[in-house]
């Protein structure tokens, strides 16, 4: 669109007629005229006098100024991404005016979607899903750009979700189109190292993690090392290497309490650090890691739900079932019904209170589904594990063999990094 006819159309949506422009300018209608008309150059002296009058001393209208306007608008995403909300939030009324009034679609689009991430950042719920649903209609117009900042944007969703299957899907998309536009950063390799670390791909998330804190050495801020580290210890502690995850562990919570006191992100770190002593047996220490991670968490009902699980699993394990089985209750009475970790707890309440064959039958026509459709490929090869057991003790073999090359097959294709999309 030509400098022109963004000042006509400005005029247009400010219910302006030439002459009214005119006016409030200090030039004559035919001035106005000449300019929409192309027929009087546009100088920047014209430009700041249009702008002041309209009241839009920020809208970028020039090209240098939409190249300008596009920098500020990273810059904001960096301010959200690193947690500087102070900045953000004084940046972003100057901002949206200045993506509303561009006569700039592009523009506008890819304001939308870092405002969409600035609103899910700080918590404005009704705001985040405003955006959303517009940019969900839009994204059949995207540019590759902005497609690239819409599966980000998805894949955030569906990872709090822990939907890990279709983030890692949407992840994947954005880091192709990264790939080629030259937008891969810290952030991206993170969030597909955390879909993969909770689907159990444990090589595979460890390259990704190596990426990523490679590039947290640039960035200007600590905390991205240490949510780094944590997924290195969770990896770690997959595999069995326990020992070395509680290292790593404990110097997380130290420099997390260190940086930022008590707060929401130190109950993941405690979480990481009972599962690591749980896999020790170490009971004691788990139970207590447990306490510390339930008192750091806030409103997060799936964190509550995890720690309600993790409890009762450790508890069955070390043989105190009525403390276990009453964990599962609470658990169970907070999970909403079909969301992940009410299968889990209720998989686990079934093992425990009803016949083998009716534990059988909620594996496969509940848990397992479950698993799979989450990408919890880890937990869904032990539960093919366990039905092969369960038709072995009962002499039917065929089906045996069958669960138990499922369990085989799926904890091999783990161990490759062979993903499943």
């Amino acid at each position: 669109m030509t400098l022109a006819n963004k000042i006509k159309q400005i005029r247009e949506k400010k219910k302006l007629s030439q002459e009214a422009l005119a006016k409030m300018m200090n030039y004559t209608r035919s001035y106005v005229s000449a300019w929409e008309c192309e027929k009087r150059p546009i100088t920047s002296e014209v430009l700041d006098t249009f702008r002041a009058a309209v009241g839009l001393p920020g809208v970028p209208l020039t090209n240098d100024e939409v190249i300008q306007y596009k920098h500020q608008l990273y810059d904001w995403r960096s301010n959200v991404v690193y947690g500087e909300f102070h900045k953000a939030k004084e940046l972003q009324p100057i901002l949206a005016q200045g993506a509303e009034w561009s006569c700039d679609k592009d523009l506008k689009a890819l304001y939308d979607l870092f405002s969409a991430s600035f609103y899910y950042s700080v918590g404005n719920a009704e705001a985040y899903k405003k955006v959303m649903g517009s940019l969900y209609a839009q994204k059949h117009d995207f540019n590759d750009e902005q497609l690239h900042w819409y599966y980000r944007l998805v894949g955030i969703r569906e990872l709090t979700n822990r939907q890990y299957k279709r983030a890692l899907n949407s992840f994947c998309e954005a880091e192709k189109l990264g790939n080629h536009l030259g937008l891969d950063d810290v952030m991206l390799n993170y969030n597909i190292a955390n879909c993969l670390t909770n689907m159990g791909y444990v090589s595979l998330a460890i390259k990704y993690l190596e990426a990523a804190q490679k590039m947290a050495k640039e960035t200007p801020i600590h905390r991205f090392d240490g949510y780094i580290r944590l997924l290195i210890a969770a990896n770690y502690s997959n595999s069995g290497r326990c020992h070395e995850a509680i290292a790593i562990l404990y110097d997380c919570i130290r420099d997390e309490r260190e940086r930022y006191g008590t707060n929401s992100a130190l109950s993941g770190m405690y979480h990481r650090l009972a599962i690591a002593y749980s896999k020790l047996e170490d009971t004691t220490n788990a139970l207590k890691y447990l306490d510390e991670a339930a008192l750091c968490i806030t409103e997060n009902k799936g964190s509550h739900n995890y720690n309600f699980y993790l409890r009762a699993r450790i508890l069955l394990t070390d043989n105190k079932i009525d403390e276990g089985m009453d964990c599962l209750d609470k658990g169970l009475q907070l999970a909403d019904k079909g969301t992940l970790y009410h299968t889990l707890l209720s998989s686990l309440k079934h093992s425990m209170l009803l016949n083998a064959n009716q534990s059988r039958l909620h594996m496969e026509k509940v848990a397992i589904p479950c698993l799979l459709s989450y990408g919890k490929y880890q937990d869904a090869a032990s539960y093919y594990y366990k039905l092969g057991k369960f038709y072995e003790q009962q002499q039917k073999y065929k089906q045996s063999a069958e669960y138990s090359f499922l369990a085989y097959e799926l904890s091999n294709k783990l161990i490759k990094g062979d993903i499943e999309l």
